[in-house]
């Protein structure tokens, strides 16, 4: 008896680590991927899942045409989930990461202390149509934005 108990925990504890490693970036943070539109704005944010991360990108409509204003990534770095963000045009096009502080099943925290603004960012799912975006800097102040989920199959130039 004692024999098969050392057996089995031997058995667990051999496979966790092997568990672990199971964990997918899209299991994070699935309900990001689609096209949303930042309520009342020509603003979009898009998200693919690959297999091994999500990429998005945030981007307006001008003239019928994108313009890629930032570009996103999700993925896991040295076994810790990271937020990656790239603006052309600030950071001198430098990306700055954001790991994740906080997550559960409608939320995501990314947090980095010590970049000037943001310090934070929060995605909020709030329905499976909606969502919102946080944004905070010193103190907590920013800003949030409520983004509409546009459905596959529709053509998003028509919002």
């Amino acid at each position: 008896m004692k024999r098969k108990f050392i057996l089995l925990l031997m058995a667990f504890i051999m496979a966790a680590p092997a568990a672990a490693q199971t964990v997918k970036i899209s299991d994070v943070a699935d309900f990001l991927k689609g096209t949303w539109k930042i309520n009342e704005k020509e603003r979009y944010e898009h998200w693919t899942v690959c297999p091994d991360k999500l990429e998005g990108r945030g981007f307006n409509l001008e003239n019928g045409l994108e313009k890629t204003y930032e570009t996103l990534e999700i993925r896991m770095v040295d076994g810790k989930i990271k937020y990656f963000a790239t603006v052309p045009d600030q950071n001198d096009g430098k990306t700055i990461e954001f790991p994740l502080t906080k997550s559960s099943a409608n939320e995501l925290t990314f947090e980095n202390p010590d970049h000037d603004f943001p310090k934070k960012i929060v995605y909020k799912k709030l329905s499976p149509t909606e969502i919102s975006v946080s944004v905070f800097g010193e103190g907590e102040k920013g800003f949030s934005l409520k983004l509409v989920k546009i459905p596959d199959q529709v053509n998003f130039f028509q919002y």
